[in-house]
């Protein structure tokens, strides 16, 4: 809404015609609304009047500084505070690029006019360059009044901003948010009412994981919905189980998911079923970490002192003949060579599967 600022001064034998006037730009507002624009009349009734920092005559002198339009009103007399006014508002008028504040001046016609106020009227027009007009009464003068507001309007003087901040804001939350907003709500509903695809991809934790051992195959179960169950399986090349055409009343419900394989922790978890790809880490476990056995001679006697070794890790067999060894995950593998000797005995070696659980028996001979 744009401001336009109006000041009426005039001696207090006018009082009457700065009410019309103050009446007649509050019937104006009624009108120039539609048109954004929003008369600020002030006359020096509308100023507090109690003690201040500053005269009050010094601040009725700023209101007039930021006006866009004075309107000064004369009858018999002239007086000194309305030709300070005056003087005020043509100062800033002249120091003005924009040619504000337009200055209006009107005289009430009558046979007592005081010798100042005639000698004003002709200082007036040869100082100002300024030709004031006269009315007889109240109709008159907002007749002539009206009439220059349609000027300014017309010239461009008085015209709303090019910038409306609430007119932007209501066009930006009827025209652009609302629309926005119900698009972005109807493609949730839509993305959320309908199937979807339920995917697991399954992924080795690296740090679980035994170099130059990769994965190789396992079996994924998923249980979700009403009691619906796949079982997949998972090898290096098929990573991903993907459930097809879930229906939307299970998505954010839990999947139950069961994923067993050879050398790895069995999992039993439960997952949310969206849209999104979830990852499954799968961790080896500790099978092939232990190589166990015992030693004995040809006779089935134990051996104790045999050192057995595997990849640089030794240990020695115990007086029943027993050995054990743990190994690292970084040199745990699905075979290992195995070597066992002792003094008098032939040197023993063999690659074999390293199988959980399952002992090695190692027979030493006598050496020739």
């Amino acid at each position: 809404m744009k401001k336009v600022n109006v000041f009426i001064a005039s001696s207090a034998e006018l009082d009457e015609d700065k009410t019309r006037l103050d009446l007649f730009f509050a019937e104006k507002n009624k009108i120039y609304e539609k048109r954004d624009i929003l008369f600020v009349q002030r006359t020096w009734k509308d100023f507090e009047s109690s003690l201040h920092k500053e005269f009050l005559q010094e601040r009725y002198d700023e209101y007039i500084r930021r006006c866009d339009i004075v309107l000064f009103l004369f009858h018999t007399r002239l007086g000194k505070y309305t030709l300070h006014e005056l003087e005020i508002a043509s100062e800033v008028f002249k120091k003005s690029k924009q040619g504000r504040p337009r200055i209006f001046i009107f005289y009430k016609e009558s046979n007592e006019q005081s010798p100042e106020l005639a000698n004003f009227k002709r200082f007036s027009e040869q100082t100002y360059g300024h030709f004031c007009d006269t009315y007889d009464d109240y109709p008159e003068l907002l007749q002539k009044v009206d009439k220059q507001l349609q000027l300014l309007e017309n010239n461009g003087y008085i015209k709303p901003d090019h910038f409306n901040p609430r007119k932007a804001v209501k066009y930006a939350i009827f025209y652009i948010l609302l629309p926005l907003v119900v698009l972005a709500s109807a493609f949730a509903a839509l993305h959320y009412y309908s199937d979807f695809d339920f995917t697991v991809r399954v992924e080795e934790d690296n740090s679980f994981s035994i170099p130059g051992l990769p994965f190789s195959e396992g079996q994924l179960e998923v249980q979700y919905g009403n009691g619906e169950a796949q079982t997949f399986l998972i090898d290096s090349r098929h990573l991903d189980a993907v459930i097809k055409g879930v229906h939307s009343k299970f998505r954010d419900t839990d999947a139950h998911l069961r994923f067993t394989a050879t050398g790895y922790l069995p999992i039993d978890t439960l997952l949310p079923m969206t849209d999104e790809c979830l990852t499954l880490p799968i961790r080896r476990n500790n099978d092939l970490g232990c190589i166990f056995g015992s030693i004995t001679d040809e006779k089935g006697r134990p051996l104790s002192g045999v050192t057995v070794t595997v990849q640089g890790l030794s240990v020695e067999s115990d007086a029943t003949g027993n050995f054990r060894i743990e190994i690292p995950r970084e040199k745990q593998a699905g075979e290992q060579l195995l070597a066992a000797f002792k003094p008098g005995y032939e040197r023993w070696t063999f690659t074999a599967p390293v199988m959980p659980g399952v002992p090695w028996n190692i027979v030493l001979k006598k050496d020739n």
